[in-house]
Order: C-alpha cells, then structure tokens, then sequence
C-alpha cells in the first residue's frame, strides 16, 4: 500500500513508521481525523471572539 495511488481520486497512500498518511491528487498532506477538530475548534473560537456564534451558522 505504500506509495499506491488510487486511480479515480488521485490519492496517495504513504506508510511511514506505522503511521499511514494520505496525500490529495495536489500533493497536499491530508488532515488527520484529530488535527480536522482542533482546526475546527480553533475556527469556532475565532468566530466567538468575532461574536459570531459558530453553532448558529
């Protein structure tokens, strides 16, 4: 699986030291499931200090 490219989305599948990363058909890494929630949660905390209610949008 290391290295493999799946042909209909262009996504790369990297294994390195157990962990596996994907990479988007642009060569960018994608976000793990944790890093999505701290950025989502580091958004809805900007938008609060804005006064915007993120659960409201």
């Amino acid at each position: 699986m290391n290295g493999y490219v799946s042909p209909p989305t262009g996504l790369r599948f990297v294994l390195d030291t157990g962990n596996l990363t994907l990479f988007g058909s642009d060569g960018r890494r994608l976000l793990t499931i944790e890093e999505r929630a701290a950025e989502r949660e580091r958004l809805a905390a900007k938008l609060r200090e804005l006064g915007v209610d993120p659960d409201k949008l």
